[in-house]
């Protein structure tokens, strides 16, 4: 632990020097990012190391501190800033769904954002403040929690035996695993899934949800026990007013370890037990009604929330559909994916893939009992999310958000591969095992968050998630929030409108790129600013010089080439010719205009 947390600040001097400039931030980084895991790892891999399960803990620990020292001030992520506007509607109005025009589901999923309010009450600190300890506490008690999760699963997994001990058939007899070395090397595995490091440790409705979901199949899995029945729907209950996606993937978990093990009672040598049959009707029952938990809540009270999810959805159908011709969607800014990346990528990749399906034939052939190898087989949809990542419009973001998921199971599969291969050479199994998760470990954090190209906070880079935001735009924000009008209409690009719902609660519109590429305030333009009933613009006049990292200017733009070129500087300067158009804010590079007087004119 001592040589681990050296390795946080290493990373934190990186960010440090990431901020000044420096060039050799990034190398820092890395340095830091393995000194801290390497150490963890070996522990959790090696044979006769005890408490494993601290140094999962550790582990997660070190991931919170890395991610709030990455922005230890404000929040910058446009996930958090979206969820900080449905906090601050609660706080202002005392009461639950108001409108949230950034995240328009997150007010009917306030889950998140009642826990951080009423830590606020209770204690007096501000949003920032108690958001970063709610999603902290989050962290780490999804890693404990995944820990006592996959110990119940794992709990008969073979261990190395003599041939003295094998059965008729040839199959190692069932023991208990003494030192728990599955479990812990599952977790560990989980622990470093590419969002799960820095993504799940935001402010985010998916980090208490989580949290919920594992405690759920945590009461669930306990045999013949009316309070881990109870608990268990309670969680549901929980899971289910937090976040959507996750609420489903619950129900659908249950359903699906149910069935694995109601079905396994069938097959001949399977080693299914009685009882094991009778926890795989529990889980389905379980698994009913959190889905009858999920569809209420979404028929009576978050109805918008099929046409939120029917865009992701359509894009995955699309891409199968088409086999990839719609294909994931390409980086439009200046930042260019370095050869190492790729690499890390492909080969961290690669590595997890081979561990998948070693640890899924390993749970089919052996004698683990019926959970641990529904587990496993479960595992092999990481190649299902590996289609979406190439084929689906968009596919790596959707296909990073569900692999925290996959991995639930993935880990487990991948764990059995490293523990149970080599039984006979200890050293060759540790020393392949530390190598095999410090590949998985690299590639997820290239192909993680944050994006390659600002793993370590640097300078400003125009509408680059967390790199576009700097203190002029959360100054301006903060400005729009004390002296326009609550729920003013804000034309902006992407970054800045981010801010603009975040920081300045009001309707902030990124899809309007003609108010900004027009030569002047002609017919259309004026039409269309009437149309949409906008009343300010926020201007960031860095558009017009630097290419946008990692997204475009604006949503719906216009052509590729627009979104790859800076705007012409003639674009911007209408805005200072037109004498209805009144500038009300000059912080710099941001102005503020009040374009009301063209509205119908």
């Amino acid at each position: 632990m001592l040589v681990s947390a050296s390795g946080v600040l290493v990373v934190s001097l990186s960010y440090a020097a990431g901020r000044e400039g420096h060039s050799w931030a990034t190398v820092a980084y890395w340095g830091g990012h393995l000194l801290t895991f390497i150490p963890l790892a070996a522990y959790v891999l090696a044979r006769r190391t005890r408490s494993k399960w601290v140094a999962v803990v550790g582990l997660a620990l070190s991931q919170s501190l890395t991610k709030w020292m990455y922005s230890p001030l404000v929040f910058k992520f446009p996930d958090e800033l979206q969820h900080r506007r449905t906090a601050i509607d609660i706080l202002h109005y005392h009461a639950l769904f108001h409108a949230n025009p950034s995240l328009p589901v997150s007010p009917r999923f306030p889950g998140l954002e009642e826990i951080t309010t009423s830590l606020m009450s209770i204690t007096g600190l501000n949003l920032y403040t108690a958001g970063q300890i709610v999603a902290g506490l989050s962290h780490v008690a999804l890693a404990t929690g995944t820990f006592v999760l996959l110990r119940r699963v794992t709990r008969y997994a073979p261990v190395q035996a003599p041939p003295s001990s094998r059965s008729v058939s040839g199959f190692p007899k069932l023991r208990l695993c003494p030192d728990e070395r599955v479990a812990a090397v599952s977790a560990l595995i989980f622990a470093i899934s590419p969002q799960n490091a820095f993504f799940n440790g935001l402010w985010i409705y998916e980090a208490p949800a989580l949290v919920f979901m594992v405690v759920a199949l945590i009461a669930a899995t306990r045999r013949k026990s009316v309070a881990g029945l109870i608990t268990a729907v309670i969680c549901l209950a929980a899971v289910t007013v937090t976040h959507h996606v996750t609420a489903a993937i619950t129900a659908l978990t249950l359903l699906a370890l149910g069935a694995g093990m109601v079905l396994q009672a069938g097959l001949p040598r399977r080693g299914v037990v009685a009882a094991e049959r009778a926890d795989g009707w529990r889980l389905l029952a379980l698994g009913a009604v959190g889905a009858g938990l999920a569809a209420a809540w979404l028929i009576f009270v978050a109805p918008m929330t099929y046409q939120y999810l029917a865009g992701p959805v359509g894009d995955v159908l699309s891409g199968f559909l088409r086999a990839g011709s719609v294909g994931g969607k390409a980086q439009v800014g200046g930042a260019a994916v370095s050869p190492f990346t790729t690499a890390a990528t492909v080969i961290g990749t690669g590595t997890m893939a081979v561990l998948v399906i070693t640890g899924a034939l390993l749970a089919w052939r052996g004698r683990q009992n019926a959970l641990t190898r529904t587990f496993a087989v479960l595992g092999l949809g990481f190649f299902g999310l590996l289609g979406i990542r190439f084929l689906a419009s968009d596919g790596a973001e959707l296909a990073g958000r569900l692999l925290t998921y996959e991995y639930l199971f993935a880990c487990v599969a991948a764990s059995l591969a490293l523990t149970q291969l080599w039984t006979r050479r200890r050293g060759l199994t540790t020393t392949v095992g530390l190598i095999a998760v410090v590949l998985v470990c690299v590639g997820n954090t290239t192909s993680g968050w944050p994006a390659p190209w600002e793993l370590v906070p640097g300078k400003f880079k125009v509408d680059a998630f967390e790199s576009g935001v700097d203190p002029a735009g959360v100054q301006a924000a903060r400005w729009i929030a004390a002296n326009l009008p609550r729920n003013a209409k804000v034309a902006c690009d992407f970054t800045a409108c981010s801010l603009v719902g975040g920081y300045g609660s009001q309707f902030a519109f990124a899809d309007v790129p003609g108010i900004f590429y027009s030569r002047s305030f002609n017919l259309r333009t004026r039409e269309l600013l009437s149309e949409r009933g906008i009343d300010y613009v926020l201007v960031d006049k860095r558009i017009a010089s630097q290419r946008p990292v990692g997204h475009d200017y604006f949503d719906h733009e216009t052509s590729v080439q627009e979104a790859m070129t800076p705007l012409p500087p003639w674009a911007l300067d209408k805005f200072d010719r037109d004498p209805r158009v009144h500038r009300v804010y000059d912080g710099g590079p941001l102005v503020v205009y009040d374009v009301r007087g063209l509205r119908g004119g």
